[in-house]
């Protein structure tokens, strides 16, 4: 076990009293997660990652929501939380199907549930994310570079934000029957539900016939989904380049979003 771990636990432990049982939990890019059993209770505890500015999070934004959630049976139930870890009680349940097998009735009920609420705060455009993360990002060729900008630039806002996860893929949505839990919140804010949608149909691997699905469902029209997409897989693809030690096998590539956005703008 790692020192943060112990410090961690150190921490807790008038929280949760022992004996525990402590398993490290496969997945999470950017954090790592264990799921703790006491004699009374099963929690999670994620071990936050350290390097903030390249992540684009804000902890204590997180864990407002969090608290402003508590009330909905789809939100994780947070027990304690600091900048270096966080303590929820755990989630059971399978991840959601993904791809063709893509319940895309349920991914529209969950969208709309959360995209009711309207929190305070600084909101989160994805335009000066994008910028954010450039400055901790291996630099781009200056053609792609400068055709970022020009999508960034050409974005406006929603004049009326939303809840936005930002996250959405099937490791943080977990099933179980009618339930559902939608976890990993670090990156939500009020934002833009076109983007939310884009981000859900990259992490869901949906198809255009799917996300065209959703997007009338959700009352976006064709155009501000396609600038969602372009924008929400720019934001991937800057993100992993400046955590390039966190980037997976499949990442697309700075020239592959170049080649795939520069035909279509």
């Amino acid at each position: 076990m790692t020192i943060a771990l112990f410090a961690a636990l150190n921490e807790i432990k008038d929280t949760l009293p022992g004996p525990l049982t402590i398993t490290a939990w496969p997945g999470g890019e950017c954090n790592r997660l264990f799921q703790i059993k006491s004699p009374s209770q099963q929690v999670a505890l994620r071990l936050n990652h350290p390097e903030v500015p390249s992540l684009g999070v804000d902890r204590r934004r997180e864990i407002n929501i969090l608290l402003n959630l508590s009330n909905e049976p789809w939100s994780p139930k947070l027990i304690a939380a600091c900048p270096r870890w966080q303590l929820c009680h755990w989630a059971q349940g399978d991840a959601a199907p993904s791809g063709d097998d893509a319940d895309l009735e349920f991914l529209t009920l969950a969208l709309k549930q959360v995209h009711h609420h309207r929190p305070q705060g600084e909101p989160l455009n994805v335009a000066i994310q994008i910028q954010h993360l450039l400055t901790h990002a291996k630099p781009l060729p200056a053609h792609i570079h400068t055709f970022l900008l020009d999508q960034c630039r050409d974005y406006r806002f929603v004049k009326q934000p939303v809840l936005c996860h930002h996250d959405w893929h099937p490791g943080n949505l977990r099933v179980k029957g009618p339930e559902w839990t939608l976890l990993d919140w670090e990156f939500a804010a009020a934002g833009d539900p076109a983007m939310d949608l884009a981000g859900l149909c990259l992490g869901f691997e949906l198809c255009e016939p799917q996300a065209q699905t959703l997007a009338e469902n959700l009352g976006i029209s064709a155009p501000r989904l396609r600038e969602a997409q372009c924008l929400m897989s720019a934001l991937a693809m800057v993100w992993y380049r400046a955590n390039p030690r966190l980037a997976r096998a499949t990442s697309t590539s700075a020239e592959q979003w170049y080649e795939n956005w520069s035909r279509v703008s």
